[in-house]
């Protein structure tokens, strides 16, 4: 939608007090932001490069932690679906690469590079060539920014089903 469309629909949200603001896969003009939050919405961000990701998701903090919960999720969209890459591997990762095996974020499962035939794939080299990378990609991630990251996107799923179920309750009249 228009930026003038955007900013319509949230007015007549914010005049409602509706909840149920989602921005998938980074739609939403970052002026939006404070708004979208604001109503108990959520934005999920779509990230072909790891340190844009972790750049976007260090900027948003502060807008998150003011209007929602604590442990508030972050979303995330890989758009594999013909529009958009999936995530190239981390230009310059040789000094911090991902390295084989590691531990799940609850320290779980043990990952070793994903296995498809006699193909070995590696995040450091491969990027998310397909879903079974997504874990690798997010490790990456965990590498740059730390653990906090991989807390708040683990919990994204929770989020948006949140945000979902206050929608739900509460309809526009």
């Amino acid at each position: 939608m228009s930026a003038k469309a955007a900013g319509s629909t949230l007015a007549i949200l914010e005049a409602a007090g509706y909840p149920g603001m989602i921005s998938s896969h980074s739609w939403a003009d970052p002026s939006y932001f404070d708004r979208i939050y604001a109503l108990g919405g959520m934005i999920t961000q779509y990230g072909p490069v790891a340190r844009d990701f972790v750049a976007e998701w260090r900027r948003t903090q502060p807008l998150r932690q003011a209007h929602q919960i604590p442990g508030y999720g972050y979303g995330y969209g890989l758009d594999a679906n013909g529009l958009g890459r999936l995530p190239a591997p981390r230009t310059g990762n040789a000094a911090n690469p991902v390295t084989y095996p590691f531990m799940s974020f609850d320290g779980s499962v043990s990952l070793n590079r994903l296995r498809t035939g006699d193909r070995v794939w590696d995040v450091n080299t491969d990027g998310v060539a397909n879903y079974g990378l997504v874990p690798d990609w997010i490790e990456d991630m965990r590498i740059i920014a730390g653990p906090d990251i991989v807390r708040d996107m683990a919990a994204g799923a929770e989020s948006y089903l949140r945000t979902w179920t206050a929608a739900a309750a509460r309809r526009i009249p």
